[in-house]
């Protein structure tokens, strides 16, 4: 404009002095409005960052207490099932045992002679035993008894004799 001669460059300076000032605080203030804008949304980033970081390390502990209750319950399983192979090995033992009375009792009961010894047996130590509180009850009895013991068990002791001990008492074989 000063070339066609419309403005002085005393007028352009200061016209240009004036738009560069507007110019600058147009500027500034624009760039605070922004940075309140940024400062509001960075605000509400971070609270949703926030927010998520919370939500992630709740889940986190959910997830510590799923693992923990799903390992607490494979050691129960484990547990159960060492349980049940046991219950089952009783159960076999029961009934193995119960088969082998069976077949005892078919062979004493087959075998006169062995049938009728398993039956005198028990009768035999009742009278034993009524006799020996008998005699124990004397002090000279005592002494020949224990002579009569002694003896019995050095003579049980020789080569050629077997001790069988059973539920019953126990039986002397000599070989």
């Amino acid at each position: 404009m000063v070339y066609w001669n419309l403005f002085t460059w005393d007028v352009y300076f200061k016209i240009a002095a004036i738009a560069g000032g507007l110019a600058s605080i147009i500027g500034l203030g624009a760039n605070a409005f922004i940075r309140v804008d940024l400062l509001s949304y960075d605000a509400e980033a971070i609270e949703k960052i926030a927010d998520a970081a919370k939500e992630i390390e709740n889940k986190q502990i959910q997830i510590k207490n799923v693992s923990n209750k799903i390992e607490a319950l494979e050691y129960k399983k484990e547990e159960l099932e060492v349980l049940v192979t046991k219950a089952s090995l009783i159960m076999y033992y029961k009934q193995e045992l119960n088969r082998l009375y069976e077949k005892l009792l078919k062979s004493i009961q087959k075998n006169e002679e062995l049938n009728s010894l398993i039956i005198a047996i028990p009768d035999m130590e009742s009278q034993l035993n009524k006799l020996e509180s008998e005699m124990e009850k004397n002090p000279e009895i005592r002494d020949i008894l224990n002579t009569i013991q002694t003896a019995q068990k050095r003579h049980n002791k020789k080569p050629g004799s077997l001790i069988i001990n059973t539920i019953l008492g126990s039986i002397t074989l000599r070989v």
